[in-house]
């Protein structure tokens, strides 16, 4: 082998953690001879079928790396999650996804999605990965709902959870749907909280007399905010999971029974919260005020 041809290969290794494929060898200029005798004096290990390490042993990013290189797959599930931060990769095998079939290969494990759209992919450290929302969806496949819930706070506390797009994937006939389904209700219940704490903090700086929060209008039913003395209720509405028409169905018999009881409802949302304070508070501060 001559040195240029190892100078040759040095931006490839840099970016590849250490890989080159015979595509790219061969690319390079590199004949079957060469390569062979790169094998031979142990200039280069064989990870994969065409694929090749100058080092004898692999770190994380060289192993999740060589099994998308050999696969043309996307790393995906629990080595994705330890790409992204998520989760310790405790396991052998490396997870790739591919929508087409392939054949077994020794310490990869394939999975084959009815679908994987260019927006649940992306480039991270070179390596070709389901996003993390997207792993999510897969774990919720693969592990028990709790570890599911684990990784998904981890996303959110990072800030790489896309929700919306979480909310947006179709549950029907999916295998891990009540995973996903716990995890919804509790980003729901973690938005709702949020956002009524938003509304009493609106109220106080506006000097609004304190409102009572998570008031019994009934046995079955409560308010968010309330001024009982006015008969006054303020719900903040949170998106939630409506997928769930139960959830739907009480926030519409709640809103009945008040008003058949003579209680006036205002509804907030998070967007009015934020972008509209003045006028948040100013319904509130009208309703009170009316005689």
């Amino acid at each position: 082998m001559h040195v240029v041809d190892a100078r040759g290969i040095a931006p490839l290794l840099d970016r590849q953690f250490g890989l080159v494929t015979r595509r790219q060898l061969l690319g390079l200029g590199w004949g079957r001879g060469a390569i062979a005798h790169a094998l031979r004096t142990g200039w280069l290990h064989r990870v994969h079928d065409g694929v090749f390490s100058v080092d004898a042993r692999l770190s994380p990013h060289a192993r999740w790396l060589a099994a998308t290189l050999a696969t043309g797959g996307v790393l995906s599930h629990v080595s994705a999650a330890a790409l992204h931060g998520l989760i310790r990769d405790r396991t052998i095998d490396v997870e790739i996804s591919k929508t087409s079939s392939l054949k077994p290969r020794q310490g990869i494990v394939v999975h084959r999605p009815r679908d994987l759209p260019p927006g649940d992919v992306m480039s991270r450290s070179g390596i070709r990965t389901t996003t993390p929302t997207r792993t999510i969806v897969d774990l919720a496949e693969t592990l028990d709902q709790w570890r599911v819930l684990d990784v998904a706070h981890e996303a959110l506390h990072r800030k790489v959870l896309d929700v919306d797009r979480l909310r947006r994937q179709p549950l029907q006939g999916r295998k891990g749907a009540a995973s996903l389904t716990a995890l919804l209700q509790r980003l729901a219940d973690r938005e709702h909280s949020a956002l009524e704490s938003a509304l009493k903090t609106l109220c106080e700086h506006a000097g609004l007399p304190a409102p009572t929060p998570q008031y019994a209008l009934s046995d079955r039913h409560h308010a968010d905010l309330a001024w009982p003395d006015r008969q006054l209720l303020v719900e903040a509405d949170s998106w939630t999971f409506h997928g769930n028409q139960r959830q739907w169905q009480r926030d519409h018999d709640r809103d009945l029974t008040a008003a058949t009881k003579g209680w006036r409802t205002i509804r907030i949302t998070h967007a009015q919260v934020h972008d509209q304070p003045a006028n948040v508070i100013a319904a509130p501060r009208a309703a009170l005020a009316a005689p």
